[in-house]
């Protein structure tokens, strides 16, 4: 069994699918997944409280996630650097396409 692999979150059938988290308190400078994406369609997306995405953070900036990774540094506009966004209050917005599986995301905590 991989590593955090007793569960994982993906969507049913031939779907896309999104998961957004609760909001907190920023204070990391990295994202990593564990993921298995064959199809190349994992993106995530900061967002504010709102549903907002936080500008240079949102899907369309997001670099789509191809991988079957335990620690998949996610990265906007060729930057995996999140730490603009500390002190703020953040989701992440995980938006899959068929046969991806998210079995957990780290924050990489500021140095």
């Amino acid at each position: 069994m991989r590593l955090d692999g007793f569960v994982s979150v993906e969507t049913v059938g031939f779907m896309a699918g999104t998961l957004v988290t609760r909001p907190h308190h920023w204070n990391a400078a990295e994202v990593r997944v564990n993921v298995q994406s064959p199809t190349g369609g994992l993106k995530v997306q900061l967002q504010d409280e709102t549903g907002r995405a936080s500008a240079g953070f949102g899907a369309d900036d997001c670099e789509p996630i191809v991988d079957d990774a335990l620690g998949a540094s996610v990265r906007w506009r060729g930057s995996d650097d999140v730490h603009s966004l500390s002190g703020k209050m953040v989701a992440l917005q995980f938006s899959f396409l068929p046969e991806d599986k998210l079995y957990s995301y780290t924050l990489c905590a500021e140095s």
